[in-house]
């Protein structure tokens, strides 16, 4: 077994976000953290800020600030929940859908980086290994209900 499993996995996931972000046209703004933000939410538009939490296994004021960013940028509104006063829902923007293609192809052209060098039975083997072991630490951490999960099609 691997010493630093989780540590080489973290690594990816920072270096990967790092990565998108550079692959983004000049002038779109974002920084590689709120990526997966303004993924989830182009993907699931009206997500609630709780659910959107739940989704990318971050606390709810980490959601409060990035949204709160990315309104800043013009690519979300938040619009008051109308089945609970005090919750918000998110919509991405005119300006978000726009990016959407750029961030599709950022993320895939990533993936090739990623997966360099592996056949396609090895790349569809790591991500079915990734798959359970994510599996695995959902359910240690409770996640009863199961997050919402936007994925990027065909991946």
């Amino acid at each position: 077994m691997q010493p630093y499993l989780i540590r080489d996995i973290g690594a990816i996931y920072r270096l990967s976000l790092a990565g998108w972000a550079r692959r983004l046209p000049a002038g779109a703004g974002l920084a590689g953290h709120q990526i997966p933000y303004l993924w989830s939410v182009c993907q699931t538009p009206g997500l609630s800020q709780e659910a959107l939490a739940r989704s990318l296994y971050v606390d709810k004021s980490n959601v409060a600030r990035n949204i709160g960013a990315l309104e800043r940028l013009g690519y979300v509104e938040r619009r008051r929940d109308g089945n609970d006063r005090r919750g918000w829902r998110i919509w991405p923007t005119e300006r978000a859908f726009d990016l959407l293609p750029h961030l599709v192809a950022a993320v895939r052209d990533w993936e090739d980086v990623l997966l360099n060098g592996m056949s396609s039975e090895e790349r569809e083997l790591a991500g079915e290994l990734i798959a359970d072991m994510r599996q695995n630490v959902d359910a240690v951490a409770g996640e009863t209900e199961g997050p919402v999960d936007p994925e990027l099609p065909g991946m």
